[in-house]
């Protein structure tokens, strides 16, 4: 075994040492990460975190050709695409899972990496293009403390932004060194951003890394052959991205979208400041802040001040007066406010060009990119003349209705990287004091008490337990009489129509079942499916069940059992809620269901035909039935001949053989959003199972 040598040692121990003082900035900060490691998670009972958590327990729990399969939804194949595909955030779970974390340890480990894999990153950019190591870890600490973060520990794909700061940092690195492991290393990273987040990655793919890539060409950082270099690793990238994301990318481009087209308000940059708020109350357009506080955007226009002029002060004064008016007007937007943010903005370019010479190529590549990517996102909504023009409604119009390319707006984070880098260039350049003596330090502390007071969210340092929550889980004892891993189809009382998202709750509990769902929660929603169940159980349950529903059910969706949680209807009819007029209807239940378990908590009814029928229907997804013959048991003989259509056509004869009958569609056109199978009989005959018979066990004739 190698011992590193002693010059890499010393290359390794500053790096140790900053990851050391981030690990203690986040416990200071988000001291419930550490105390509560293995109990609770930052907002444990919301039901958005509790979505996305489920969707990562189902990807490290299931097989890989079934990871799109998500069960909800059910008669619908490939449920995720309407969804967030969380790859890149699920293989890191599976790590945990597999050191013996459980989910709340796994959820709280991620975010902690996250912030280091990020403050590392934007330190790593801030020095490459600034050149100063004080300055760069100052600001690197913005990433830790940003008021954006308490918002992103919900959704986690949106958190993930953390791999953006090292895929700009190894791309500089190639640009100047050539090393190609550093383009590798960019497009391995750009991967695994589009695998953790499938929105910030098509931004970062589409507008960020072209521009950054571009722009170095164009200033002359990288010769043709680079180009190609760069261009070919990332390709190679997109590749994987295809291969992996092909079903997902296919339904985006199907038309049907959940999200408009959300541009970026530039009231969205300055709002939300914690320092105006006790003057100012809340803001009229409620939002969380991109622009990361005055202290930082002072260092940001430092950056367009010229470092040689005998009037610094004055052009700085003339350069940031303007933040502090926008930063009030912010809190009501209207013409004035943007008016004034398209003066700023040229002020900036000016000062810019005055100063373009004098600026190194690493310092034009970060202002140029963070130009295009704000022109890119920006629009505006008051100021005339200027509502219909946006860069972004032309690429809108011209790129790959792709759903990512909906939400600018929460993707403009993705420049705090730049913004980090700029501020220490800023600061770099006009605070040049030799050596280490006191001023320098003063000035960074100074910086670093500013940037946290303006960013830190209190609640998290003096009351961790206001946001830190358990994971809410429903009783497992209502599970245990359902089959495990049986393909079974089950619908939990109350489904959330309203609030959709309550859902999840019963997606996260899959794990103790691991079959299929009827409820579900999706960014984009089945409507047709949405307003045929609605119909069919009503908005709230108030008169479910009864026979016809549960034969519906039993036929349109093939639902063997639904699961009535009392509490929880309780809280969701509210005063139209009568237990025991919903309980009279159970017990009334005569032709299609019938109590299999019952306590104070729950109701488990199995659905099934309870007299004779002369046709057996069910509605399955396509990749049951590419997978498994559907296996009838009858309580007598089966009485000849029996057909079988699918779909409204005739399917091939069943096998037929004493009271068994087996029906064969894995070679049928099928359809992706629902199959029905219609079995017919000479006679009414009682049914006494239905099921789809295991993928590798042979037949029983």
């Amino acid at each position: 075994m190698h011992w590193p040598t002693a010059a890499t040692r010393k290359k390794l121990l500053p790096f140790a040492g900053l990851l050391l003082v981030y690990l203690l900035l986040i416990g200071l900060l988000y001291s419930g990460l550490i105390t509560r490691f293995s109990q609770e998670v930052p907002y444990g009972s919301a039901g958005d975190l509790k979505f996305i958590l489920s969707i990562v327990d189902f990807s490290i729990h299931t097989s890989l050709r079934d990871l799109y399969n998500f069960p909800m939804f059910y008669p619908e194949s490939r449920a995720l695409v309407r969804t967030h595909p969380l790859f890149g955030i699920s293989v890191f779970y599976k790590l945990f899972h597999w050191l013996g974390l459980n989910l709340e340890a796994s959820t709280n480990l991620y975010i902690i990496m996250g912030l280091l894999i990020g403050a590392l990153g934007c330190f790593l950019f801030a020095r490459e293009v600034s050149g100063n190591v004080p300055f760069s870890i100052v600001f690197s600490l913005l990433y830790l403390a940003h008021d954006k973060n308490q918002f992103h520990f919900v959704w986690l794909d949106f958190f993930s932004r953390f791999w953006v700061p090292l895929v700009l940092y190894f791309l500089l690195r190639f640009f100047r060194g050539g090393r190609r492991w550093h383009a590798a290393a960019a497009a391995g990273l750009a991967f695994l951003e589009f695998a953790a987040c499938i929105y910030l990655g098509t931004l970062l793919g589409v507008f960020l890394l072209p521009a950054f890539v571009l722009g170095a060409r164009l200033l002359g950082l990288i010769d043709r052959r680079r180009l190609l270099e760069t261009a070919a690793w990332f390709l190679l990238a997109l590749g994987l991205i295809a291969a992996v994301f092909y079903p997902y990318l296919m339904e985006s481009m199907s038309g049907e979208f959940g999200t408009a087209n959300r541009g970026l308000s530039a009231a969205n940059l300055f709002q939300s400041r914690h320092w105006l708020r006790p003057w100012l109350g809340g803001p009229i357009i409620k939002t969380q802040s991109l622009f990361p506080g005055l202290a930082i955007l002072a260092c940001v226009v430092l950056f367009f001040v010229p470092r040689r002029s005998k009037r610094r002060p004055a052009v700085f004064l003339l350069l940031f007066v303007p933040v502090l008016g926008l930063s009030l007007l912010a809190y009501s937007p209207g013409v004035l406010f943007e008016a004034l943010f398209l003066v700023w903005l040229a002020m900036l370019a000016v000062a810019l060009a005055r100063d373009w010479k004098e600026k190194s190529a690493a310092e034009r590549l970060t202002a140029i990119t963070l130009a295009f990517f704000l022109l890119v996102c920006l629009k505006f909504d008051y100021l005339p003349g200027f509502k219909s023009f946006s860069l972004y409604s032309f690429f809108y119009l011209i790129l790959p209705p792709i759903r990512g390319l909906r939400l600018m707006n929460a993707g403009f984070i993705m420049a705090l990287p730049l913004l980090t880098a700029m501020a220490a260039a800023g600061a770099a350049r006009h605070f040049r004091w030799p050596g280490k003596g006191l001023r320098l330090r003063l000035v960074l502390t100074i910086l670093v008490v500013l940037m946290l007071a303006e960013n830190v969210y209190l609640p998290y340092v003096l009351y961790p337990g206001r946001v830190m929550r358990a994971i809410p889980r429903l009783d497992a004892a209502a599970y245990q009489s359902l089959p495990f891993r049986s393909n079974r189809v089950v619908l939990e009382i109350p489904h959330y129509f309203v609030n959709s998202a309550r859902n999840a709750q019963y997606l996260l509990n899959w794990r103790l079942h691991r079959n299929y769902l009827i409820n579900g929660k999706a960014r984009l929603r089945p409507r047709e499916y949405w307003g045929r169940l609605v119909r069919l159980i009503g908005p709230n349950q108030k008169g479910f069940p009864t026979d016809a529903q549960l034969e519906r059910l039993l036929q349109d969706y093939s639902v063997g059992r639904v699961i009535i949680h009392w509490d929880l209807l309780r809280k969701y009819q509210g005063e139209k809620f009568d237990r025991d007029r919903t309980w009279a209807k159970i017990q009334g239940l005569k032709k299609y269901g019938r109590v299999e378990s019952a306590d104070g908590k729950t109701v488990v009814i199995a659905v099934q035909e309870l007299i004779p029928v002369a046709a057996v229907i069910r509605t399955y997804s396509d990749f049951h039935l590419r997978r498994h013959p559907l296996h009838i048991t009858l309580q007598g003989p089966v009485r000849l001949p029996v057909s079988v259509r699918i779909n409204g056509r005739d399917a091939p004869p069943p096998r037929v053989s004493g009271n068994g009958v087996i029906i064969d569609l894995r070679h049928e056109e099928l359809e992706k959003t629902g199959n029905r199978v219609e079995v017919r009989f000479a006679v009414p005959q009682m049914v006494d199972q239905v099921d789809l018979w295991p993928e590798e066990t042979p037949l029983p004739f």
